[in-house]
């Protein structure tokens, strides 16, 4: 998984203007702002959003099917941004505002209409907070973060998942169907137990990141490597 980061330059400024590709020369006119990629990330997350009204009006299908090419689509935001020569630490930002945003709305909601269990959600729950006090403290000391290897596979494990038991439930309620949704169950435990393991990892190096930031401003400064998944 090629994690796209961004520079604080973007792509389109750090080649002349008369050699760039026409939507570079959008997304300079737009200040950042009008990007293939971020396109697709406002895209894939209206139709999660979509997908999570679709749960409350009990429309299981069409719900899960939502959620699911919108999460396709945060995979392929990075993918175009990169091919585009139009990433930027706007659109890096905007990615991961989304993921928080809908992974903040979707636990609470499948917790409660039982389609994820309460232990799940307390353990994302707890890593997303982490990850936000760390984003937070980077940026009011002026340090920047960019997604670690492990934070981006956490975060696909995570949504793999709630796919997951979505399906066991799915499978129980809908087709009364024990044996499928117990290798749907078997599936979303090794998922949690991988997203769990990733994302502490994740977390920790966040903190480690910031604590060395703290440590030795000013003296030996190095870039950190790590802006959160989410």
């Amino acid at each position: 998984m090629d994690l796209h980061h961004s520079s604080k330059i973007p792509d389109w400024e750090q080649i002349p203007a008369q050699q760039h590709n026409v939507w570079q020369k959008v997304a300079n006119s737009s200040n950042g702002i009008v990007t293939p990629g971020n396109i697709i990330t406002i895209a894939g997350a209206g139709l999660v959003l979509s997908g999570m009204n679709d749960i409350k009006q009990n429309r299981k299908f069409n719900a899960f099917s939502k959620i699911a090419v919108g999460r396709i689509a945060d995979l392929a935001d990075g993918y175009i941004a990169n091919k585009t020569g139009t990433k930027s630490s706007k659109g890096e930002a905007l990615d991961a505002a989304v993921d928080s945003v809908e992974l903040a709305l979707a636990i609470p909601m499948l917790v409660r209409r039982e389609y994820l269990p309460m232990r799940t959600g307390l353990i994302y729950g707890i890593h997303k907070a982490v990850n936000g006090y760390a984003s937070a403290k980077a940026k009011k000391n002026g340090y920047e973060l960019h997604s670690s290897w492990s934070g981006k596979r956490a975060e696909a494990f995570r949504w793999g998942t709630i796919a997951f038991y979505a399906l066991a439930k799915l499978s129980e309620d809908k087709f009364n169907n024990d044996s499928i949704s117990k290798i749907f169950k078997k599936s979303a435990v090794a998922g949690e137990i991988i997203s769990a393991s990733l994302g502490t990892i994740a977390s920790l190096g966040y903190l480690n990141d910031i604590h060395f930031q703290e440590k030795y401003n000013g003296i030996n400064q190095r870039p950190v490597e790590n802006k959160l998944e989410s």
